[in-house]
């Protein structure tokens, strides 16, 4: 269920839409072992507004996630080895990702909204916040695209 008071246009958004170009190599490469996305990149948002990454996101972020956001990543990942046999697939690919962003910017509100009142503010720094989401997602931290990720928000 999306909260009511959901704000697409939140400080999280604009924050991922500024760092996400920087770092989206090492955040896709995470999420190959497992890691969510939305959830380091709300992670870095809370080191960067002193909050803390409070743990396990909430159910209905969770259950947003399985239900709305995989479904459409796992169709438009399914379609991306067809495109170059058959290159007239390219707009469906292409609505599949356009539909998949929409549906992490909810995410990301939804992240938003829940971090307002369960990230307690208390200044940490990026790894501890990045470790604790990807211990969240049960993410080995000695991959060394965590150490990469963890480089190159040292380097924003």
């Amino acid at each position: 269920m999306l909260p009511e008071d959901l704000q697409l246009e939140n400080p999280l958004w604009d924050y991922a839409l500024s760092v996400y170009p920087r770092l989206n190599t090492s955040l896709i490469a995470l999420q190959s072992h497992g890691a969510r996305v939305n959830q380091l990149l709300a992670a870095l948002w809370c080191s960067a507004t002193d909050r803390q990454w409070p743990s396990a996101v909430s159910p209905e972020i969770e259950h947003w996630h399985q239900q709305q956001v995989l479904p459409i990543r796992q169709r438009r990942m399914a379609l991306k080895p067809e495109l170059e046999t058959y290159p007239q697939l390219r707009p469906l690919y292409e609505a599949y990702k356009s539909a998949e962003v929409n549906l992490e910017r909810v995410e990301l509100a939804m992240l938003w909204a829940w971090l307002q009142s369960a990230a307690p503010h208390l200044s940490t720094s990026a790894e501890v916040n990045i470790d604790a989401v990807l211990s969240d997602n049960s993410v080995d931290l000695s991959l060394p695209e965590r150490a990469q990720l963890i480089k190159q928000v040292n380097s924003l």
